[in-house]
């Protein structure tokens, strides 16, 4: 799509988001971007309306892959943290 866009002579970024409903209203979501360099530093302005950490990750694409690695690291740490309470439970901690 990127191709076909630029061909015309349109730009396109991918720009997944982490965060909930708080953080868009306090304009404080991670954005994860994958696109040209020149145009992620053209939309930065329009980024930063929406996000406090914005991340250029690589070229198109590489910020759709980087929103499931970071789903990933979001739900293992909860798997462990879960784990954890649990063995200290079972460990007969208050």
């Amino acid at each position: 799509m990127a191709a076909a866009l630029q061909a015309k002579g349109a730009a396109m970024l991918n720009a997944p988001m982490s965060g909930g409903s708080e953080d868009a209203a306090k304009g404080t979501l991670t954005i994860m971007v994958g696109g040209q360099a020149a145009d992620f530093a053209r939309a930065l302005p329009y980024f930063r309306a929406m996000g406090k950490t914005i991340t250029h990750i690589g070229e198109n694409g590489t910020g759709q892959m980087a929103k499931p690695v970071n789903q990933i690291l979001v739900v293992v740490t909860m798997l462990g943290v879960g784990e954890a309470l649990f063995f200290a439970e079972v460990g007969g901690l208050d």
